[in-house]
């Protein structure tokens, strides 16, 4: 499927401003009941160590992973930031509603980040990297504000996870248009190269929800919703007996770890 030409980032951000403000819960309880959350965070929470102390959430959309994070290590300081108002104003109240008092809430432009070099032992930022007409330039501003010896963990909507390439490929041929606008779906080796290219030791690579590029095909017929099911049953059976090379490869989102060299 032919990709689209990066926008500008004013247009990205127009994008997202409208889908917060669609997407704003009734309850910020349901932003925790999303699959993706459930099959992601136990995924993402194995590359945090217990005893980081300053971690930044880069990109935090709904703030589910930021506040995730916070409630999950209650030692740590978390600051979690984006660049949309809409998407700090939810992010805010998921804490509230959630009693999380370790996390701080900043707008900030991933492209040119406000904190001194070497603030942060833990950068973490989902989905994020593909909407960036630059993806590079906000992954060398995570290196700069990472200590070293820090991890990066950034993931992407995986470019080979096929039923979310045909879903794309399909809208696109009947002319209607992608909800979340510009979108460059890293392959694994992609993502790890980026990481690569930055300077970074790449120390994990991971993926989750393989099934979800098919469960999202509920939108065409009821029946994909238990297909999905079904196919993500198989995908952890699968992953048991291949170290999770199923999800790493084909999940619907890869995770890359990127650590910074110690001086």
């Amino acid at each position: 499927m032919r990709e689209l030409e990066p926008p500008d980032q004013s247009t990205v951000n127009g994008i997202w401003d409208e889908v917060w403000k669609v997407d704003d819960p009734v309850s910020t309880r349901l932003l925790f009941t999303h699959r993706m959350f459930i099959e992601g965070f136990p995924v993402y929470k194995r590359y945090i160590p217990r005893d980081a102390k300053d971690i930044l959430e880069v990109g935090t959309g709904t703030g589910r992973y930021g506040v995730a994070i916070a409630r999950e290590f209650p030692e740590s300081r978390v600051v979690v930031t984006d660049i949309l108002e809409s998407a700090l104003a939810l992010a805010r109240r998921a804490a509230s509603d959630a009693g999380v008092t370790n996390a701080v809430f900043r707008k900030e432009d991933a492209l040119k980040l406000s904190f001194p070099d070497d603030s942060f032992d833990i950068i973490f930022s989902d989905a994020v990297l593909q909407h960036l007409p630059e993806p590079e330039r906000a992954l060398r501003e995570m290196y700069r504000v990472l200590r070293p010896g820090g991890r990066v963990i950034a993931s992407s909507v995986n470019g080979w996870n096929i039923p979310h390439r045909l879903h794309r490929g399909l809208l696109f041929a009947v002319g209607k248009e992608y909800r979340y606008g510009y979108e460059k779906n890293f392959t694994p080796r992609e993502l790890k190269q980026l990481f690569l290219r930055e300077g970074f030791d790449v120390i994990g690579e991971d993926g989750y929800y393989f099934a979800y590029g098919v469960y999202r095909w509920k939108v065409y017929h009821p029946m994909w919703k238990y297909v999905g099911g079904a196919l993500n049953r198989v995908t952890k059976l699968l992953d048991a007996v291949s170290f999770r090379a199923v999800s790493r490869y084909l999940g619907f989102e890869i995770i890359c770890v990127g650590r910074k060299p110690a001086e």
